[in-house]
């Protein structure tokens, strides 16, 4: 149950509190703060798919340190703090949006966690 139940419970408790921040948290930029906490729910859930083995591993601390730049570059190019022209014309040209960069951090947190 722990291994499938947690990421279900991540799902839905996360899904809950979009919900809540959307129709009940009336700010600025509630915009940047939905896709912040999408971004982070969703490397939350690719964190908690790769379960560890009874094994002890080895964990580099530099990889874990790449991944954790590459995860807060691609959220503040998706929130368009800053834009690389040759990246998103490449993207736009193989018809990558939204859903690439939630299976991105879906991906960053499956390897964050490994």
């Amino acid at each position: 149950m722990k291994k499938y139940g947690n990421p279900l419970v991540l799902l839905i408790c996360g899904n809950l509190l979009l919900y809540l921040l959307r129709n009940y948290v009336h700010v600025a930029m509630i915009d940047e703060i939905v896709a912040v906490c999408t971004a982070v729910l969703l490397a939350s859930f690719g964190y908690t798919l790769n379960t560890p083995s009874r094994l002890v591993r080895k964990t580099s601390s530099l990889k874990k340190f790449l991944v954790f730049c590459l995860f807060v570059a691609l959220v503040v190019y998706s929130l368009g703090y800053f834009e690389i022209a040759a990246l998103t014309n490449v993207l736009n040209l193989l018809g990558f949006g939204r859903l690439f960069m939630y299976m991105m951090y879906v991906y960053l947190g499956f390897a964050f966690a490994g």
